[in-house]
């Protein structure tokens, strides 16, 4: 779990000058990898929680200075999951 936060960190890093979809595009291979990888392995209450940091990181991402009210409402879980944001929870497909 270590190294998949690491790699979700370095990918969310806030000093990057490209988009918010930009960043989900190189989130979802790792995403789907990881999550195909440990699926008949891995608790999926450990998967909520990763989903819950990748899409906390991606808040930060986006608001980088906003309070955490204004990040709940300006980036919910469906605008994510338009976006194109893979959930580890829901299971992994293609």
């Amino acid at each position: 779990m270590k190294k998949f936060k690491s790699e979700v960190k370095h990918k969310t890093r806030r000093q990057q000058p490209i988009s918010l979809g930009t960043v989900i595009k190189l989130l979802n291979p790792i995403i789907r990898g990881w999550g195909n990888y440990f699926d008949g392995c891995t608790e999926k209450g450990i998967f909520k929680d990763l989903d819950e940091y990748i899409m906390e990181r991606l808040r930060c991402f986006k608001a980088k200075s906003r309070s955490n009210i204004v990040l709940w409402y300006s980036l919910p879980k469906s605008e994510l999951a338009n976006m194109g944001l893979i959930s580890l929870n829901r299971g992994i497909s293609g």
